[in-house]
């Protein structure tokens, strides 16, 4: 019987793995979200949205130091004017400063 091996990219790793974590975000599995995330970091640190991805894991759990300290790193690695990492980075300064969103 003939078998037939499947060779997968590191880049389609990749992509499963960011699609894994983010079914679990779906599925209010934060923790085992941001287990995805930090892999798919030591297996690719320079995909910003990894790194916004864990810093959201960590702002649901009201980590937020942490949270911006992730958010700041993707926005190093990426054009920083996406809308959703400057709303994230927003989200994050005014909730450790007390402050109100507008």
């Amino acid at each position: 019987m003939d078998q037939q091996t499947h060779t997968f990219s590191p880049q389609q790793i990749n992509e499963g793995l960011y699609a894994a974590g983010y079914s679990l975000l779906e599925k209010d599995m934060v923790a085992q979200a941001a287990a995805v995330f930090r892999l798919l970091l030591t297996r690719a640190p320079l995909q910003s949205r990894s790194w916004v991805a864990l810093g959201y894991c960590h702002e649901r759990c009201d980590d937020l130091d942490v949270a911006a300290w992730l958010y700041e790193r993707g926005a190093e690695l990426c054009d920083d004017s996406d809308p959703h990492l400057l709303a994230a980075l927003q989200r994050v300064s005014c909730a450790n400063h007390g402050q109100v969103q507008p």
